[in-house]
């Protein structure tokens, strides 16, 4: 028998067999987790505060794949010599591995005096983890962290002694950093399970998503994955980094079927993934487009997919890059009718999560959505029934079509802010 381990993609692509012997195909898939953002100082592997409130996602997709294989994956942009940022992006992509298993040790090891000077750590970061601590009250450094050793910088050291029982003497020493990477790794409560399969690779340079060319600094390329295998990894990494031109980092991209990017300020967004049923008596107007805003100025706008018409019995909508933390309404813009509501301060939870239950969504004007019937199902996902076109004597007399449920979202792409290399 022929073993064969193949992408979706690949098998798109189609595979040649021989009719005469028998196969076994091992269909090879993964989740991503990309941290994107400014999570790194230059030339450091310390993980900023602006990154610990997005890798909270982290849990939500670990308890989804309970028995993945986790891959850690470093990159860098182009700037600095190739030889360095191999080893930098190795550096990072363990330091992340060290915040999620809760390793302080690892960490603390970038204290020492044997680390090369551009990378090892001290005030600055001691003054980045006061300045988030504690989590339940005011930070104990309110100041703007910069590396200087102040009266400021000391006081909050004292105060952080002695709220943690230690030596008040406004020096970070080996205790003191300890006790301050354990309470720093604490904030996102994200420590994976022991027994987690995690394995840690440097990629450098040499994948970039941007093709920007040699020494250019490009925030996109400076970034952090976290792959999430049903299986081993396949294939295994090449040694600790991928050289130019290696292969098993593109196979592992292959097998990618859903991605979740965290920017810094949390998840920068999810894909929305809604199914809008037309009325039976109702006509879908291509000409239509759909506005998904928030009051906090999200708002993004989708024309009529290209492949419904007037005949279409529903319209399937892909929102991309959602902030989850908001309440949201969806809007129908009509250029030839008056423009009409389908969801109205629905919060993302309530949409990604319900299953086929619209009765939280309010009743809306000028077409009144009234809640649809309840649906035991309690599987994720559901759909948002509600006509594409009010009627006009159904709009004069303000009663309008229903609204059913939501579709569940997945995790997708977006972009975030900028990063250092």
């Amino acid at each position: 028998m022929t073993e064969q381990k193949l992408t979706s993609a690949e098998l798109t692509d189609g595979v040649e067999f021989d009719a005469n012997a028998s196969h076994r195909i091992t269909l090879l898939s993964a989740t991503r987790l990309r941290l994107v953002g400014f999570f790194f100082d230059l030339d450091k592997c310390f993980l900023l505060p602006t990154a610990v409130p997005g890798l909270k996602r982290l849990t939500k997709q670990y308890k989804a794949h309970p028995e993945a294989h986790l891959l850690v994956v470093g990159h860098t942009d182009t700037s600095g010599r190739d030889a360095y940022n191999l080893t930098l992006s190795l550096e990072r992509a363990d330091a992340v591995a060290a915040y999620l298993t809760d390793d302080a040790s690892k960490w603390q090891a970038f204290f020492g005096a044997d680390k090369p000077e551009e990378k090892r750590w001290g005030t600055l970061e001691v003054q980045y983890m006061l300045s988030v601590l504690p989590e339940d009250g005011p930070p104990f450094f309110a100041g703007e962290p910069n590396g200087e050793k102040d009266a400021a910088t000391t006081q909050a050291i004292k105060d952080y002694q002695k709220k943690s029982d230690l030596a008040v003497d406004g020096i970070a020493g080996p205790d003191t950093q300890a006790a301050l990477i354990r309470d720093y790794m604490a904030l996102d409560g994200t420590t994976l399970p022991d027994g987690t399969s995690l394995t840690t690779h440097g990629c450098g340079e040499n994948f970039p998503i941007d093709d920007t060319g040699d020494d250019v600094q490009d925030p996109d390329n400076r970034r952090v994955e976290i792959f999430f295998f049903d299986g081993p990894i396949e294939p295994p990494p090449p040694g600790k980094t991928s050289a130019r031109g290696s292969t098993e980092y593109p196979r592992w991209l292959a097998q990618v079927e859903e991605t979740v990017d965290v920017g810094t300020g949390g998840v920068t967004g999810d894909v929305l993934r809604l199914r809008i049923h037309a009325d039976p008596d109702q006509v879908i107007h291509i000409d239509d487009q759909f506005r998904l805003f928030d009051d906090d100025g999200f708002e993004q706008i989708l024309d009529m997919p290209e492949d419904a018409d007037e005949d279409s019995e529903f319209v399937d909508l892909t929102f991309t890059n959602v902030p989850t933390d908001s309440v949201f309404s969806l809007e129908v813009l009509c250029p030839d009718d008056e423009d009409y509501l389908l969801l109205d301060h629905v919060p993302f939870g309530d949409i990604s999560a319900q299953s086929a239950d619209a009765g939280d969504v309010e009743t809306i004007d000028p077409q009144e959505l009234e809640p649809g019937p309840d649906d035991d199902d309690d599987t994720s996902g559901g759909e948002v029934v509600a006509g594409l076109e009010p009627d006009e004597d159904e709009q004069d007399s303000a009663d309008g079509d229903e609204e059913d449920a939501a579709d569940g979202a997945d995790e997708d792409a977006a972009d975030g802010d900028e990063a250092v290399a």
